[in-house]
């Protein structure tokens, strides 16, 4: 099994989550619902797989000492990576040079990168574990994996992935009305988005130079210059 690259995306202010989510104390630094922040929940829960990396965590600049702290009270020593991010710009830009960085720094080896966001609540470690095991499995032969959840109600604030009868992708919904969200639900095949992914190095890079070259030009230029 090829080795996994944990990319944590920790960057945003959770603004939805005010007043208890701020600017300079986002929701993923709070300690909601156990003794630990959200981001430490996160990486704490990579120690239950294989051929798991040492995380890189996706921050923006001004987050950057309490991020080191939450990472440090949980013993890591140093093992983990945090990009800056000097303004945030969205999911597509932070993955591509959380990739780039990794790519520029290891000696070729193709990685299974697994993207996670750093405010997910996830209750059923075994099926997580389970589920990353076959995204990697799937993203070593190739393919492009998004997690999905299995939807609850008619939730408006969420995308939605349409699946296929052999589980690939259809389409992509963003935050449809509550009339078509309930259709959604009753459909059976659609699935709210998790902003989870696993995919190859090679194949993301291939992917991004095909479909968003601009992104990927800039990032190559931000990752070069530090």
């Amino acid at each position: 099994m090829q080795k996994i690259q944990p990319v944590v995306l920790a960057g945003g202010t959770g603004s939805r989550l005010w007043p208890l989510s701020r600017e300079m104390y986002p929701k993923q630094l709070l300690r909601l619902t156990h003794q630990t922040s959200l981001l430490q929940t996160t990486v704490s829960r990579l120690s239950g797989l294989d051929n798991v990396l040492p995380p890189v965590i996706v921050v923006g600049e001004e987050h950057r000492f309490i991020t080191r702290s939450q990472l440090d009270e949980l013993g890591l020593d140093g093992s983990y990576v945090i990009l800056l991010e000097p303004v945030g710009r969205n999911t597509a830009p932070a993955i591509s040079g959380a990739v780039q960085y990794v790519e520029s720094q290891q000696g070729g080896e193709d990685l299974i990168y697994l993207i996670l966001p750093a405010d997910h609540l996830i209750a059923k470690t075994e099926a997580f574990n389970k589920a990353v095991t076959e995204a990697a499995s799937k993203a070593a032969e190739g393919a492009l994996v998004t997690f999905g959840i299995d939807p609850t109600r008619a939730e408006t604030g969420y995308g939605y992935i349409e699946k296929g009868p052999q589980g690939q992708v259809v389409s992509f919904k963003e935050k449809p009305p509550v009339s078509v969200a309930e259709e959604y639900v009753q459909a059976g095949t659609y699935y709210w988005n998790s902003g989870m992914f696993a995919f190859s190095g090679q194949t993301f890079l291939e992917e991004m130079r095909s479909h968003a070259s601009d992104i990927l030009s800039a990032m190559e230029k931000a990752v070069k210059e530090g």
